[in-house]
């Protein structure tokens, strides 16, 4: 068994000296240092009675800015599984008998509202209606003055708003959100304090902005994961989130890429088929999977879906991508053993006669 990575394009350039050697030696937001709060969803979850609602979604960070969720129940997100997330569990803000009331509010507020701050996002969003205005993501005071990281659905756009206040300049939008749904990726949004404000999608860089009021402070409050407070024409976001990790500081490049890598590593490792399979003896069909859902699949046999069985002994691969765009590809080794009945004559039987005949294996 072997498997690789592929890329159609390498995008990014480390430029500076050691920065190889620092990214060789990081293995996630923890090793990298300044974590201020951190949502995953599978730790730190306090369940509700159902086994599905989430009443907290804990800070990982150890720095307790916790996130409560409302005690009405059709308010509270759930927590599902996601077979294209490595079979991991996501915190899902779509109820289906109340879609767009589920959210999280932190008693306390995060304090970056003078200082930077780097912030990454795992999420996927279902269809929303264009005539709502946004989705929230993550918010920190109110749209006039405060910090926003929302989907806005009138240019299906991830949007970075800080001390807005009706200045159309304190905003910086990707168009990477469509309306009518997309998949989970990793949205990301550096700050560097009094100097530049940035969106980047699956680490690429979208837009940038060097405006005043986006690159300087805003007014603090509570923090909510995934609602807009109930303000008239917005809608609170539709979709799953996986992770929140928010730094108080602006990562280096190196950092981020780390940061995108940890998560690609967690949620989408490269597709595995197993070992090498060597049967002494077989009958049936051998199945071939990989462990993890894919978005697209390519064996070797010509066959386009997620599984294959072979009775043939043979070398078979797989090209899977994933729900990140990525492309990775497996090879497995199969050894079946020949089946050969032997029978000195032609046999004549009867229905409901037993016959006894022995595999030379």
């Amino acid at each position: 068994m072997r498997y690789f990575y592929r890329f159609a394009a390498v995008l990014v350039l480390l430029t500076f000296a050691g920065a190889y050697s620092a990214f060789a030696q990081c293995g996630g937001p923890a090793d990298i240092g300044n974590v201020l709060a951190w949502f995953r969803a599978d730790s730190n979850v306090t369940m509700a009675s159902n086994n599905s609602n989430v009443l907290v979604w804990r800070d990982l960070s150890g720095n307790g800015f916790d996130a409560y969720a409302p005690s009405t129940t059709d308010s509270q997100p759930t927590r599902v599984t996601s077979c294209v997330m490595n079979n991991k569990p996501v915190i899902n803000f779509a109820n289906s008998t109340a879609p767009g009331k589920q959210m999280f509010k932190g008693h306390d507020s995060l304090p970056i509202s003078h200082s930077s701050f780097t912030v990454f996002i795992v999420a996927m969003g279902n269809a929303q209606s264009a005539s709502r205005y946004t989705g929230g993501l993550l918010k920190c005071g109110t749209i006039t003055n405060g910090l926003w990281l929302y989907r806005r659905l009138t240019d299906q756009s991830f949007v970075f708003l800080n001390n807005y206040n009706t200045d159309a300049n304190a905003y910086i939008s990707s168009p990477t959100m469509p309306n009518a749904g997309f998949a989970f990726n990793v949205w990301s949004v550096r700050k560097t304090y009094g100097v530049k404000g940035e969106i980047f999608e699956d680490g690429a860089l979208q837009v940038s902005s060097t405006y005043s009021k986006l690159v300087g402070p805003f007014t603090n409050a509570q923090f909510f994961i995934g609602n807009t407070q109930n303000i008239a024409g917005f809608d609170n976001f539709n979709g799953q989130i996986a992770e929140i990790i928010i730094f108080n500081r602006a990562l280096s490049d190196s950092e981020m890429l780390c940061v995108n890598t940890y998560l690609h590593n967690r949620y989408v490792p490269p597709v595995n088929l197993g070992p090498d399979i060597n049967e002494s003896y077989r009958l049936c069909a051998d199945t071939l999977r990989p462990s993890n859902c894919y978005s697209t699949y390519q064996w070797s046999t010509g066959s386009t879906a997620s599984f294959i069985r072979v009775t043939q002994s043979g070398t078979y691969s797989l090209t899977a991508t994933d729900v990140f765009g990525r492309t990775s590809a497996d090879t497995i080794n199969v050894a079946i053993p020949r089946v050969v009945l032997n029978t000195a004559v032609n046999l004549t039987i009867c229905q409901g006669t037993p016959l006894t005949m022995s595999p030379q294996m």
